[in-house]
């Protein structure tokens, strides 16, 4: 698991999602923070969903769609 750190050279990445994800995001962070006392960044959430994705043994040759990535997941 890659973690956020000041000494790693981190990336910044503009993503544009459907409204409908969005604020489930933004209601999932304000559910953290209630339950948990402290935030869970939007970030951190994108960042670790990334990194499962990554660990997934996808054949990526057979994928050219957000369907065929959908249908594999």
């Amino acid at each position: 698991m890659y973690i956020l750190q000041n000494n790693k050279e981190n990336k910044q990445l503009n993503i544009r999602i459907p409204l409908e994800l969005y604020e489930w995001l933004n209601e999932t962070v304000i559910l953290v923070a209630k339950v948990h006392g402290k935030k869970l960044s939007k970030e951190m959430i994108i960042k670790v969903c990334i990194e499962s994705l990554k660990e997934q043994d996808l054949d990526w040759h057979n994928i050219s769609t957000e369907k065929d990535l959908s249908k594999r997941l």
